[in-house]
């Protein structure tokens, strides 16, 4: 596995999580982004040869100053298993993550909401609720399109009865 962007500030050392299907997690620890090229190779030596990759997260922990972002593979599996991820603290940063996708264009406005409306019905902490509302009040108003403006609505109204 490659990470790639263009961190020239500062050596950096980060923790890279990988799920599998059932949410099982491995941790590669330590892993230090070069400070002087473009792409830094990530040593899976560590993984077990039968651990099967369904999703990674870049940053696990929060050690460095990253944008994240995640494979077409990883925000399918996000976007149905996010509960899976049983640190609160990387649930959290998946979310904002995911909205920062939408706010840089890399993700639609109708897949972020996909994944909030498979997501937040399993969400237990409730500051990652309230935000992850609040981007979505944002989403609706502004980037939905408006032929999918009240049946967002509708399911997201569902799903606040529900956790009351």
């Amino acid at each position: 596995m490659s990470l790639r962007g263009k961190n020239r500030l500062r050596k950096q050392r980060l923790d890279v999580a990988l799920y599998d299907e059932a949410g099982a997690i491995h941790v590669i620890k330590d892993h230090f982004l070069s400070e002087s090229e473009e792409s830094t190779i990530v040593d899976m030596a560590s993984v077990p040869s039968d651990f099967k990759i369904a999703a990674v997260y870049i940053n696990h922990g929060n050690h460095a100053y990253a944008k994240v972002r995640f494979d077409e593979a990883s925000i399918q599996w996000y976007t149905k298993n996010l509960s899976s991820v049983k640190d609160a603290a990387s649930r959290a940063s998946i979310w904002r993550y995911f909205w920062y996708l939408v706010m840089d264009l890399q993700m639609t406005s109708l897949k972020y909401a996909e994944f909030v409306e498979n997501n937040l019905p399993n969400e237990p902490v409730e500051q990652t609720i309230n935000v992850a509302l609040m981007n979505l009040r944002t989403l609706i108003a502004n980037y939905i399109p408006a032929s999918k403006k009240i049946e967002h609505k509708s399911k997201i109204f569902k799903i606040l009865v529900e956790l009351l």
